[in-house]
């Protein structure tokens, strides 16, 4: 194992007896690396705007605690920041998951940010979450509004949403005829790994139109923004089938479906069902 900046290398060789070690990594494989800090028995999770929409559930590494993987370490990650500017935040441009958090002018042993959610034998929805209130903080995050056309159910609509992506470039405009439901969240790996908050709409009643200002990237059917790494929705279409991992994300590939993450509308998906991989009966 060798280290990349930021991230110091280990002082010592051996993790001392109140420390444990965790192997993580994104789920495309891009990023590889190990975090040494007390058991994890709890995680925080921040109500930002980007924390929110990103589903982070965070832990801090001790200092030096933060090992990446020789050539799978920050080099391959993208940096984001906004506003203040108080932070970078890095995800994978391959997959979209986010890694890992740096902030500025803090203590080194506070400066880091993991995102539990990429550790093995941890299972966030397990653990007790410690919130903490990001979104009383300034500067004020101002919502970005849908930018194209709505599409003609518009008009007769119940309910008309407008969403994005943290850094604006993609904009969602979501009208239904009908109340949806709130978001749900599968248990596939990749679903788990970005917390994403699916709504499925189908059929005459609903649209949804993207309008972004730059190509989102596709992974395995799950489209996120290039450039602040928000996992906006999924295609329609993409159905399950074959072996291991694949057959895993069929969950979540209704064929048909267009999937929706709630987490780019502000104040939607209040409620949230557990759904388990491979079920396909409420899933998407």
């Amino acid at each position: 194992m060798s280290t990349t900046t930021p991230t110091p290398s280990l002082a010592q060789t051996t993790v001392p007896a109140n420390l444990r070690t965790y192997q993580g990594g994104c789920h495309c494989g891009n990023v590889k690396f190990s975090v040494t800090l007390p058991e994890i028995k709890s995680a925080n999770e921040c109500t930002c705007s980007i924390c929110s929409r990103k589903g982070y559930a965070w832990v801090f590494p001790r200092e030096g605690g933060l090992v990446f993987e020789e050539g799978k370490g920050v080099e391959s990650l993208r940096g984001y920041e906004f506003a203040g500017r108080r932070m970078v935040h890095r995800f994978c441009p391959t997959c979209g998951n986010g890694v890992m958090g740096q902030r500025h002018h803090w203590p080194a042993w506070n400066a880091i940010g993991v995102n539990a959610r990429l550790l093995a034998d941890v299972d966030v929805a397990t653990l007790p979450i410690d919130k903490f209130d990001g979104a009383a903080l300034p500067p004020h995050y101002d919502s970005h509004l849908f930018h194209a056309p709505w599409p003609a159910v518009a008009a007769t609509a119940g309910t008309t949403s407008h969403g994005s992506c943290h850094c604006g470039a993609t904009t969602l405009g979501l009208a239904a005829k009908l109340p949806l439901p709130d978001g749900q969240r599968c248990s596939c790996d990749l679903c788990y790994s970005s917390a994403a908050k699916l709504t499925c709409p189908e059929g005459d009643e609903v649209a949804v139109v993207t309008s972004g200002l730059q190509p989102l990237t596709n992974y395995k059917g799950v489209l996120f923004c290039p450039r602040c790494g928000v996992y906006v929705s999924g295609e329609a279409g993409e159905g399950g089938g074959g072996t291991g991992e694949d057959k895993e994300m069929a969950a979540c590939k209704g064929l048909g479906k267009m999937r929706v993450n709630v987490r780019c509308f502000e104040g939607w998906g209040a409620r949230e069902k557990e759904v388990e991989a491979g079920e396909d009966e409420g899933s998407c």
